[in-house]
């Protein structure tokens, strides 16, 4: 067997077999039909997304509340047995019904921000003698600091007494950073790295990607 072939069956070995709802997500959400089972799973996938975030734009959940109720998707998945109900639903998959989890975004939704913008609030910090402002959505050192003091107190102050290793990582443990990786441009020794970074799932949906693009790109 050949390196390539090798690596191939390395990959793939840690690739599950793909579900109905993992397939959902591997193309753009404008691609599919408003209602179908996959746009419903994508739906809920998203709602999902902003749920996790420990500071939540309560806009963005409300619309996508809006978009369940509209299209009744608790009654189209999961097709085999529908969740029956909103409320039904969301417990399934955040844990509590729409009432409490409207209450726990507000709470957690930036406070002062206007409506549908929250996270794109300022965050006024202190610097030595001066007042500098910082736009929301940098990554530096300074802006983290200030978001965690800011909005996630106790993660802020463990920080102070030396419990992480860097501002970094305090924010990532808070969902204010995501994990990135550098990757390689020659083929084989990405798809290497892919398999030593990537969980079960991850790849999952990374290889499900991969086939459906390259269908796409093959029938063009």
């Amino acid at each position: 067997m050949n390196t390539r072939a090798r690596g191939w069956k390395q990959v793939s070995s840690k690739v599950k077999r793909i579900t109905e709802r993992d397939a959902a997500l591997t193309s753009p959400i404008d691609l599919k039909k408003p209602g179908s089972v996959e746009w419903c799973w994508q739906i809920i996938y998203a709602l999902k997304s902003v749920w996790d975030r420990k500071v939540t734009n309560e806009a963005r959940w409300l619309e996508r509340l809006k978009l369940l109720e509209e299209y009744d998707v608790w009654k189209k998945v999961p097709p085999e047995n529908p969740y029956g109900s909103l409320d039904a639903l969301l417990k399934a998959e955040i844990g509590v019904g729409a009432s409490e989890s409207k209450r726990i975004v507000k709470l957690r939704a930036t406070p002062g921000a206007p409506e549908g913008n929250q996270n794109a609030a300022k965050v006024k910090i202190k610097n030595n003698a001066a007042v500098g402002r910082i736009v929301c959505g940098s990554n530096s050192t300074q802006y983290l600091t200030a978001r965690l003091e800011r909005d996630h107190p106790a993660i802020h102050k463990r920080l102070q007494r030396g419990e992480y290793k860097s501002v970094r990582a305090a924010a990532k443990e808070a969902g204010l950073v995501r994990d990135e990786i550098r990757m390689p441009r020659d083929p084989q020794a990405a798809a290497h790295k892919i398999f030593h970074t990537f969980n079960e799932e991850e790849m999952t949906i990374f290889i499900a990607t991969l086939r459906e693009r390259a269908t796409k790109k093959g029938g063009k």
